[in-house]
């Protein structure tokens, strides 16, 4: 799979919103704003560019259950 082309939109994660775009994404809270900054290599490695180190966990888990599931948020 190519995960530096992945376009996931808004995951809804554990409460969190997780956006992954051209090998890049950002984790947002509930009131939208950027808590962590990361990127993506093409063997679905996450990389913090900024915040909390849980955040990249949590980013690894949203793109594999997106990768699984195809599951985003519903607006």
């Amino acid at each position: 799979m190519d995960f530096l082309g992945l376009d996931t939109g808004d995951i809804e994660f554990a409460g969190w919103r997780v956006r992954i775009s051209g090998g890049k994404g950002d984790v947002r809270d509930s009131e939208g704003f950027v808590v962590a900054e990361f990127s993506v290599n093409s063997m679905e490695q996450i990389t913090l560019l900024s915040g909390d180190g849980k955040f990249a966990d949590l980013a690894l888990i949203a793109l594999r259950s997106y990768v699984r599931y195809g599951v985003t948020c519903q607006s």
